[in-house]
């Protein structure tokens, strides 16, 4: 099953609360899925 096609996002090394604040951060510059997966890839 592809990650990508379902637009499921994974946060390796981030407990959920900071996947959590980092994804409400990211949601106030965008909403673009691609760029979303590049925050949580880079952070």
């Amino acid at each position: 099953m592809d990650i990508d096609k379902l637009m499921f996002n994974t946060s390796d090394s981030l407990n959920s609360e900071k996947a959590r604040v980092l994804l409400r951060l990211i949601l106030t510059k965008t909403n673009e899925y691609d760029k979303i997966k590049k925050a949580f890839d880079t952070y």
